[in-house]
């Protein structure tokens, strides 16, 4: 298998969704992020997700963007585990904007 690198234009959200429902597996390895609407998406339509710890409600496997073979192995375990990855993430996404929500009611009372 040979992996390929897709750069896209700007897209309307129905094309952007489909498109992530395209791809194999969605890379958000990054240094900085606080909630990542891109991961998410992917998230809600069913492909896995590698980031990085930055994204906070990402299932516990993550990648260190400073570390290309700590990349390359974790994308082996995504790939492998991928409706596993899929679905806690999921959870730990629902758990996430649960908690967030919350927390906004409370500041806005």
């Amino acid at each position: 298998d040979i992996a390929e690198l897709v750069v896209h234009v700007w897209e309307d959200r129905q094309q952007f969704l489909e498109s992530l429902s395209n791809l194999d597996i969605l890379m958000q390895v990054s240094l900085s992020e606080t909630f990542n609407i891109v991961a998410a998406d992917s998230i809600s339509v069913g492909t896995p997700v590698l980031g990085s710890s930055e994204i906070p409600w990402l299932y516990p496997l993550v990648a260190n963007p400073n570390d290309v073979h700590d990349m390359v192995t974790k994308l082996d375990a995504v790939w492998k585990l991928r409706s596993f990855n899929i679905t806690k993430n999921r959870e730990h996404l629902r758990t996430y904007c649960s908690a967030s929500s919350a927390a906004w009611v409370q500041f806005a009372a």
